[in-house]
């Protein structure tokens, strides 16, 4: 089954792999309602949670464009951004795009990644 753009998908085993990293901010613009709102709204709440020291996880970060919105909104606090992604591709264009000090990019399955941070300050830095 295809569900636009090319992308071909069957039951609920979405991959994102090749080309699709390529594709994916356009797709992802036309198929996720108020995608860019929803972003905006995180980056406005973030000021309320991320501090001097903050360590910030984007499980599954795709291109990494709500975690560069966060990096650059909090450049001028000592915080850091990590970004996991299983796949290679969507880490490559995510390079491609952005680069920040503040920013940190990691091929790898969330399941097998182990988290530089207690569980009780991981929950203060998720964002996906």
């Amino acid at each position: 089954m295809f569900v636009g753009d090319n992308i071909k998908t069957e039951n609920s085993k979405w991959e994102f792999k090749g080309h699709v990293a390529e594709i994916f901010d356009e797709h992802v613009k036309k198929s996720v309602p108020l995608y860019h709102e929803g972003h905006n709204l995180i980056v406005s709440l973030s000021d309320f949670f991320i501090q001097d020291n903050s360590i910030c996880y984007e499980i599954g970060c795709s291109t990494c464009n709500l975690s560069y919105l966060l990096a650059a909104h909090h450049s001028t606090k000592k915080a850091y951004f990590i970004e996991i992604d299983k796949e290679i591709d969507m880490i490559r264009k995510a390079k491609e795009k952005y680069n920040l000090e503040n920013l940190s990019f990691i091929n790898e399955d969330i399941i097998n990644f182990e988290y530089g941070i207690s569980k009780t300050k991981l929950y203060k830095g998720v964002f996906s």
